[in-house]
């Protein structure tokens, strides 16, 4: 019982050390999870910054175009070409410009979504980390109660062991029973007296022929040896059929439950 209670407790010990590695395992997840979340904001806001710069120089590009466009409608003739040439190269910049934007603002929904992915993985972590403490928790109650019980029953066993040695004591102090002592030379010499007496008895009830019978003969007839001492044949035979069921009690009080009669087991326990 002891030694289950233990494989128990190092059991619970056991998953108690795993669930602390899980949750540094966990902690460590959601540090890396901040990590990368601050980082990727730190991208987002660049981006954004870049893409405000962008917007800025592309509103000074069209202004510029605006203010050039009213000069070659104003003064069409005077300086036609250099003025076209002009137009084309802001026009050329300002595709470029456009596919900057363009580049940075698909950038910028890329990081939105790895955030957003960070965000959730952190989330994701926080509650493995909240059921991981719980769990160990409820590993650490388990581990309490199993360490009471484990007490208890070391309590009991030896409370059991100091009654166990308690009534050996009182059995060692307790006056011994004198052992049974060998009967004395008088008395078996009486014990073999009465034994050759009942052995002569039987013998003599033997050589005593049965007697017959009127209407059954021999049939059912037993012997009835009598005390020692006494005059032993008495002879008595089975009852007819018409008078054994109205007289079966006196004939079942002359036999034990072996059969024979109560003088002839005295006597079968004698010659033994």
């Amino acid at each position: 019982m002891v030694s289950d209670i233990s494989a128990a407790v190092e059991s619970q010990l056991s998953r108690a050390k795993e669930a602390a590695s899980t949750m540094e395992l966990l902690r460590e997840q959601a540090r890396e999870a901040r990590q990368r979340a601050s980082s990727s904001e730190e991208r987002s806001s660049k981006a954004m910054a870049e893409i405000q710069r962008l917007r800025r120089a592309l509103q000074a590009k069209n202004e510029r175009i605006n203010h050039l466009e009213s000069e070659l409608a104003s003064d069409a003739m005077a300086g036609f070409g250099d003025v076209a040439a002009q137009l084309g190269n802001v026009r050329e910049e300002l595709d470029v410009v456009r596919a900057e934007a363009d580049h940075l603002a698909k950038a910028n929904s890329e990081l939105r979504a790895e955030l957003e992915e960070a965000r959730d993985r952190q989330q994701a972590a926080e509650a493995e980390r909240c059921d991981a403490i719980q769990r160990l928790e409820h590993s650490e109650e388990e581990r309490r109660e199993l360490l009471e019980f484990q007490s208890m029953a070391a309590d009991a066993i030896r409370e059991k062991e100091v009654r166990a040695l308690e009534r050996r004591i009182r059995e060692l102090e307790s006056p011994r029973e004198p052992a049974p002592q060998a009967p004395t030379l008088g008395q078996a010499s009486t014990q073999a007296s009465h034994t050759r007496a009942r052995i002569e008895a039987a013998v003599e009830w033997q050589r005593t022929p049965p007697t017959r019978s009127p209407v059954h003969g021999t049939r059912g007839l037993r012997r009835v040896p009598a005390a020692p001492g006494a005059k032993p044949g008495v002879v008595v035979g089975r009852l007819p059929p018409w008078r054994a069921r109205r007289h079966r009690a006196p004939a079942r009080r002359a036999t034990t439950r072996g059969g024979m009669t109560a003088q002839g087991s005295w006597l079968r326990a004698a010659v033994r």
